[in-house]
């Protein structure tokens, strides 16, 4: 199964520049402290500042977390059988054209604290060494559109490293015990034609895929091939797996992120209250009424399912949208308000959204924008 998850994936990486970003968060604080000492009318540059300190706090709390996780796992040893699989898992990645900095903290995991850390740390380590370096690249050709040959690269790059996600999480994924929780794994292969479904014990998680996956029916909706739930993960993502052939739901499992928070909030550093009061005036700013665009409880699992209708493609995810739109985009929710130019996020967020309720008049001209439609 190593083998065949890379099939394919071997491509050329010349044209990669290593590159790397500048820091803006000390200006970001400047801006914060100037506006809090002004009052002035909250400006663009307002708006970036806010959402680079937001990333650098939601950062710092990631940080946290795996923190205490690699220390609370660091005296549980890997399992034997699965520490050979992941040996032949990095003896699989070596044969590729893929930076070694990549696989390097899999390959010195020496316990369970060391490899959560791995696990977690993976797509991020992948994306600034294979990825985010061709991003770079095109940017530098300032073109409206993205030339076929990165566009090719950055989908196999894309995908390849969604395949050795899927396969590391679903490695270690723990067989479910929870008879509720096994009925619920047994009902989405067995009604919804879902090929894999690890859900590791995590109920709250189980019940909300289920109900998202009712509602992507009920909707003439693609159903996700997989869900994978992984206490070495957290949120959600969509994953094009098998090279690009089909979608795997990666979810953290609640179970571990509810027993965190607290250890997480008692453990991140202090935010001044200048900082506070800058945010909050932001999301008064920007007029959300909450970090997602829908009060539903499996949001989140229906927003992973939505990424599957929209392009892969990196044109896509970064289309220009035009100023216009700029206020309905920080409106939809507060994750829409921090990446105002991911347009496959806001496509989704919207798409999401409608499933529970009718968008707003210029909601609708914004997925109308996005879709193409005039």
């Amino acid at each position: 199964m190593c083998v065949d998850i890379v099939v394919g994936a071997k491509i050329s990486n010349t044209i990669a520049q290593k590159i790397k970003p500048k820091s803006s968060i000390k200006k970001a604080c400047e801006i914060c402290d100037e506006y809090i000492s002004s009052r002035h009318p909250f400006t663009e540059k307002e708006h970036e500042a806010a959402n680079i300190i937001i990333s650098r706090i939601k950062n710092q709390q990631r940080m946290t977390y795996i923190n205490i996780i690699r220390e609370r796992f660091k005296d549980i040893p890997i399992n034997p059988q699965n520490k050979a699989l992941l040996q032949k898992f990095i003896d699989v990645m070596e044969t590729f054209d893929v930076n070694p900095k990549t696989y390097k903290a899999l390959k010195k995991a020496q316990n369970s604290g060391d490899l959560f850390s791995a696990l977690y740390n993976y797509s991020d380590v992948y994306s600034r060494e294979e990825i985010i370096p061709i991003c770079k690249e095109i940017h530098k050709l300032k073109k409206r559109g993205v030339p076929l040959e990165y566009e090719q690269i950055l989908y196999k790059k894309q995908c390849f490293k969604e395949d050795c996600e899927r396969y590391l999480h679903a490695l270690f994924s723990r067989p479910s015990i929870n008879p509720e929780v096994i009925k619920i794994e047994n009902i989405l292969k067995q009604e919804y034609g879902v090929k894999l479904a690890l859900l590791e014990d995590d109920l709250i998680t189980a019940k909300n895929v289920l109900a998202s996956v009712e509602l992507l029916k009920r909707n003439n909706l693609p159903i996700p091939d997989e869900y994978i739930v992984s206490r070495f993960h957290i949120g959600g993502r969509l994953l094009k797996t098998y090279d690009g052939q089909a979608n795997t739901v990666l979810l953290g499992n609640r179970n571990v992120e509810k027993e965190m928070i607290y250890s997480i909030r008692n453990n991140c550093p202090p935010v001044s209250q200048n900082i506070r009061d800058f945010i909050n005036v932001r999301n008064e700013a920007c007029g959300f009424k909450s970090q997602n665009s829908s009060t539903a409880v499996e949001h989140l699992e229906t927003h992973e399912g939505i990424h599957i209708t929209h392009l892969p493609f990196y044109a896509f995810k970064m289309q220009r949208i035009n100023k216009k739109f700029l206020n309905t985009i920080r409106k939809i929710s507060g994750y829409c308000a921090q990446k105002p130019k991911c347009a496959h996020e806001i496509y989704t967020e919207l798409k999401t959204k409608s499933l529970y309720q009718a968008l707003e008049p210029d909601e609708e001209k914004l997925l109308n924008y996005l879709e193409g439609k005039k």
